[in-house]
């Protein structure tokens, strides 16, 4: 068997007076915003919802693009980012900002 060499730690800071826990903790801020979204269409259980949205719409975060009858069990899929609907199938919904 192969042997994979261990990659090297990040430094820790020195523990603070107050204790090992009470040292700072290092944090690097990232900025991520999901570019593309799919939607299944089956995110629960109960019945599928069926897509409302249609191809080249305008959607906004938290619009409703897939609706369950109401009285079936199920949830309404919503949209996770701003954009337009690429592609509507019967399993999903697929937008991209």
């Amino acid at each position: 068997m192969k042997e994979v060499p261990a990659r090297a730690a990040r430094p820790t800071p020195p523990p603070a007076p107050g204790g090992e826990y009470e040292g700072a903790t290092p944090f690097e801020e990232v900025d991520f915003h999901s570019r593309r979204g799919a939607h299944p269409h089956a995110a629960a259980r109960g019945q599928p919802a069926a897509p409302v949205a249609r191809e080249g719409q305008k959607v906004k975060r938290g619009q409703v693009v897939g609706r369950v009858e109401e009285s079936k069990l199920g949830a309404h899929v919503h949209s996770s980012i701003d954009g337009r609907v690429s592609k509507v199938t019967p399993e999903r919904v697929e937008i991209v900002a």
